[in-house]
């Protein structure tokens, strides 16, 4: 009893559980899908092809809706290896390697045949982007028409459009683009009126054996009995037949696929456009699209028992004009056919032309632009050149300058020699002419020195003259007496009063050497600071004359670079500061010999007077 109510509480808490828990809407397959391909059956769950695309669930009628039966869907347009590489792409196993390396480039076109084939746009798009460059010239051509590419059909005509000259197209490969049948369908829908005619005029003489009718039915024109049909019906009709019939007087076949041996033979019914629904929004009952007819009805077959039978009854038993007009006709059908084919070779080759034409302006204008732009540089080029030869004229024009002012300092200094030459002439005894060279004012200042020294002088004479008399070895000497005597007799009385004095004290002796001494270590300086001076006033002058001259040429327009007018303002501030300088120098010198001299004057009546 125990056992029993446990396994009756557990089924109750399973069925609980599964009543309480929530299917994922994608991740939770309830069901799974059969797929009947040439006898092969696939089981896989029915979900990718629910959510993929629309053709399975209305085609079909596949649905989630959580019915556990499996129906089994019959394909018919594919084969059991491609639907099996559609599934190895749709349910693929795990691997590292990537998708698009896991497929070959025949198994890419047979997904994306079948992607477009059943409606899976994604897949679709994907398929393309993997094929993307590794499809050859036709196999560009030959998938895009049969999947609606039309991307890889401009590339493949593009790759054989831009081959070199040497590889001219082939025949095969012509053929394999379908040029041929392309124009056969085209001229049969240009002509299709006129078939339609010629079938039924066929009809109706099948249908009347007798011969009763009368090409005036045909076409609903008039006409005399005999007479070709009016219009162009009949040559139409004839040239449009013969062009869509084969060697064989059958149609001739769509290209092959390009190279057949390797590439997957795309599902049936794939042309050149998507499968879309009906009025009715169903899908068509089959999977294929019709079939071209095998053979078109035959036109125009008159035998010669109809031949008598029509003549018997029109009063004319001759066949001959009417098989004379059906050869006309055809010849006038082939002359059409000749003047279409002339007139598609004009068209393509005004369509080169224009395309050649553009590509040459597109050329010309590259050209133009390239020559303007060179032309640019060449101009741009040319204004620097301008410009770096006005700046090497106005370098040379300041370097003469310069040249011009080095060769004025030059002959500035050797005229200073010069005078330092005459100056060292000049000098006596080692005395240098005081008075060179010494304006009228310089001069009345020097007399003005001297006779303050003079009455200095005469002070200090007196004040010898009674110092001579306290000494007491003198007599009395009067100053008006010492005074006023000139010329020999005042130095020979100071010789006498000398030698008098020096008799009578040694002091005096002494005294006198002293002021010798000193007197002669002032005469020393006083002659240095005259050479000082003249060597001052000589360069006083040359500054001045420097900076005069650079003055000038700053005064000037000037041409020259900012580095030359930068450097001419930094010369003429240094001048300007060398002549302040000197000329404060020169002041000092000046207060020097005026000092020295009044010193020299002092000791000299000092002197004198001992």
């Amino acid at each position: 009893m125990p056992d029993a109510r446990e396994g009756r509480n557990s089924r109750e808490m399973k069925s609980t559980a599964k009543k309480a828990a929530l299917n994922d809407e994608v991740y939770y397959w309830p069901d799974n899908v059969r797929f009947l391909v040439q006898g092969v059956l696939f089981r896989v769950p029915r979900l990718p092809f629910i959510l993929g695309s629309r053709y399975f669930t209305e085609k079909h009628e596949l649905r989630s809706n959580g019915v556990e039966a499996e129906p089994v869907i019959h394909l018919q347009s594919v084969s059991a290896p491609q639907f099996r590489v559609f599934l190895k792409f749709l349910f693929p196993m795990p691997s590292n390697k990537p998708l698009e390396s896991i497929f070959t480039k025949y198994e890419w076109i047979t997904i994306l045949s079948l992607c477009t084939a059943w409606h899976f746009p994604e897949f679709r798009k994907l398929a393309i982007q993997n094929l993307d460059g590794k499809l050859a010239e036709l196999e560009l051509i030959y998938v895009g028409r049969a999947l609606s590419i039309p991307i890889f059909v401009l590339e493949g005509y593009r790759a054989i459009i831009n081959r070199p000259k040497a590889q001219i197209i082939t025949k095969e490969e012509s053929a394999a683009i379908g040029h041929e049948v392309e124009l056969g369908r085209e001229l049969h829908e240009s002509f299709a009126e006129e078939l339609a005619e010629l079938e039924r005029y066929d009809e109706e003489r099948r249908a009347d054996p007798e011969g009763n009718s009368k090409w005036e039915d045909v076409g609903g024109g008039g006409g005399d009995k005999g007479e070709a049909p009016p219009g162009t019906a009949g040559p139409a009709m004839a040239q449009a037949a013969e062009e869509t019939k084969g060697d064989n007087g059958t149609p001739p076949e769509p290209p092959a696929p390009v190279h057949s041996s390797n590439l997957p033979e795309p599902p049936a019914g794939l042309g050149g456009r998507d499968r879309t629904q009906n009025s009715a929004g169903k899908w068509p009952a089959s999977d294929r699209e019709q079939e071209p007819p095998a053979s078109y009805p035959e036109q125009g077959d008159v035998t010669q028992d109809d031949a008598e039978q029509r003549g018997m009854d029109d009063g004319e038993a001759d066949p001959e004009p009417e098989q004379v007009q059906l050869a006309t006709a055809l010849e006038n059908l082939k002359e059409e056919e000749r003047g279409i084919v002339e007139q598609l070779r004009d068209l393509k080759s005004r369509r080169l032309t224009l395309d050649a034409t553009e590509k040459l302006e597109g050329v010309e204008t590259a050209r133009r632009e390239r020559i303007e732009e060179e032309l640019r540089e060449i101009a741009e080029v040319k204004l620097a050149a301008e410009q770096l030869t006005r700046e090497l004229e106005t370098a040379n024009e300041w370097d003469a300058l310069d040249l011009q002012d080095r060769l004025e300092d030059a002959k500035d200094k050797r005229a200073e020699l010069e005078r330092q030459s005459a100056e060292r002439e000049k000098k006596e005894h080692g005395q240098i002419v005081r008075w060179n060279k010494v304006g009228k004012k310089h001069k009345e200042k020097a007399l003005a020195k001297l006779g303050a020294e003079l009455l200095e002088c005469q002070i200090k004479q007196k004040e010898t003259v009674e110092r001579l008399k306290q000494l007491g070895g003198m007599r009395d000497v009067s100053p008006s007496d010492s005074i006023g005597k000139e010329g020999a007799d005042a130095g020979r009385e100071d010789a006498e009063s000398s030698t008098a004095a020096e008799q009578d004290d040694p002091r005096v002796a002494e005294r006198r050497r002293k002021i010798s001494e000193e007197l002669e270590r002032v005469r020393k300086a006083k002659e240095v600071q005259l050479q000082k001076e003249t060597k001052l006033r000589m360069l006083e002058e040359d500054y001045s004359k420097k900076l005069s001259k650079v003055e000038r040429l700053l005064s000037q327009p000037s041409s020259c670079l900012p580095k030359t007018t930068q450097k001419r303002e930094r010369k003429r501030d240094d001048r300007a500061k060398n002549l302040s300088k000197t000329q404060t120098e020169l002041k000092e010198v000046l207060r020097m010999l005026g000092a020295l001299g009044a010193e020299e004057g002092k000791l000299e009546n000092e002197l004198r007077l001992l």
